[in-house]
């Protein structure tokens, strides 16, 4: 059943692991100090490339504050899904349940709490390949 479908994604980490750092596998890299945010990682084969960083993986930064809690400040991506899901969610498809392809969209401007449903076609040809522009 189409309706069942889910697209999206999910965060790695909320704060830069940057303490991580220690345990690097790289002989070359000075990074073994955790107090310091580098940009080496660890060898493992389970990601795609062999290589993790995760001191890089969040979306808010570590601030060191002196003898004061950190402060944490925002990456761009954290302001790029704070818009993703605080903008309108529209969402267009094709379904051919009732015999012929037909258009649909829905569409959210609560960040997906509740939903609009709306048919954007209806007629006897085939209506395939919706898209969505802003």
């Amino acid at each position: 059943m189409r309706q069942q479908i889910c697209i999206g994604g999910s965060i790695a980490a909320y704060s830069d692991e940057w303490w991580k750092g220690k345990y690097s596998t790289d002989p070359g890299c000075p990074d073994n100090d955790p107090a310091v945010q580098g940009v080496c990682g660890y060898s493992t084969s389970s990601h795609p490339d062999g290589y993790s960083n995760e001191e890089w993986r969040g979306i808010m930064r570590t601030l060191d504050n002196g003898s004061a809690p950190d402060i944490m400040e925002p990456r761009a991506v954290y302001y790029m899904l704070r818009a993703l899901w605080t903008s309108p969610i529209n969402v267009v498809w094709q379904d051919d349940t009732k015999g012929n392809n037909e258009i649909f969209l829905k569409k959210s401007i609560d960040g997906g709490d509740t939903w609009a449903f709306r048919r954007l076609s209806l007629n006897a040809g085939v209506s395939v390949r919706p898209g969505i522009s802003r």
